[in-house]
C-alpha cells in the first residue's frame, strides 16, 4: 500500500519574474517534491472525492462507501494562477475506506506519509451529531497517538479538513480559508481539544472551483 506521492516541479514564469519570486518557490520546490500524504477521515467525510478530483479531475456524483482498499490513478496536474502556477505528478496510491475496521491500514498509511489530511464532515460536527463527535474524538486520539510514536524525526504535516462547510450559513460565504486558535475553540471545541498542533482549514469539494481553491490553499501552507 503506498499514500498518494507528489511531485512539482516550476514552470510557466516568464524571465522577468523570476529573479523577485525565485526564492520562495525553490522552498515550495524542495518542500513538496517528493512527499507523500494520506486522506484519513470517517465514511462520507470526502476523501474518495478528494483523491478523485486529484487523480482523476472528477467531482465524485452521489456518495459511495470505500469498502476494500483500491487503487487510484497516476495525474499530472496545475495549480495556481498564470505567475504562481504548480505542476503536481500524483503517482499512484490507494483508496483506503473511512471504516474503523480500516484503522490498521490507517496507522500504515501514517507511517508512511509525510502529509496527513484528516476530513470531518464540518455540518454534523457543527450540529452535535453524537455519532461524528464520538468518531472524531477516537480518531484523533489515535492520529496523536501515531504522531506521539512515529512523527519525533520526520515532523509529518497534519492539516484537519473541515468538509461541507458549504452546507453551514455563517461558513459558506468565506471558504475555503484558515481558522486560528480563537475561531476553532467556539466553532470546533472537540477539535480544539483532540487536536492539538494540527493545523485546521474550511472548506467545500461542492464544485471544482471550490475544490481546487481549497487544494491549492492546503498545498501552498503545508509547503513553507
Amino acid at each position: 500500500m503506498e499514500p498518494i506521492t507528489t511531485m512539482v516541479l516550476l514552470i510557466g514564469f516568464v524571465l522577468s519574474t523570476i529573479v523577485a519570486i525565485k526564492s520562495n518557490w525553490e522552498h515550495i520546490l524542495i518542500s513538496i517534491n517528493g512527499k507523500k500524504f494520506a486522506f484519513l477521515g470517517d465514511k462520507g467525510t470526502g476523501k474518495t472525492t478528494s483523491i478523485n478530483f486529484l487523480t482523476k479531475n472528477i467531482l465524485s456524483v452521489g456518495y459511495n462507501q470505500t469498502r476494500y482498499v483500491k487503487k487510484t490513478d497516476e495525474r499530472r496536474f496545475y495549480m495556481g494562477d498564470n505567475e504562481n502556477e504548480i505542476y503536481i505528478s500524483l503517482k499512484k496510491s490507494s483508496d483506503v475506506g473511512g471504516d474503523t475496521a480500516f484503522y490498521k491500514e490507517w496507522e500504515i498509511l501514517f507511517k508512511e506519509s509525510n502529509w496527513i489530511f484528516y476530513i470531518v464532515q464540518s455540518k454534523l460536527l457543527i450540529n452535535g451529531d453524537r455519532d461524528t463527535k464520538k468518531r472524531i474524538e477516537q480518531d484523533l486520539d489515535l492520529i496523536q497517538g501515531w504522531r506521539n510514536n512515529y512523527d519525533s524525526k520526520s515532523k509529518k504535516k497534519l492539516v484537519i479538513i473541515c468538509n461541507f462547510c458549504d452546507q453551514v450559513d455563517n461558513l459558506k460565504t468565506d471558504i475555503p480559508r484558515q481558522i486560528g486558535s480563537d475561531e476553532i475553540r467556539k466553532l470546533f471545541p472537540l477539535i480544539n481539544e483532540k487536536g492539538s498542533g494540527i493545523s485546521v482549514f474550511l472548506g467545500s469539494l461542492l464544485t471544482e472551483e471550490s475544490a481546487e481553491k481549497l487544494f491549492e490553499l492546503v498545498f501552498r501552507h503545508i509547503s513553507r
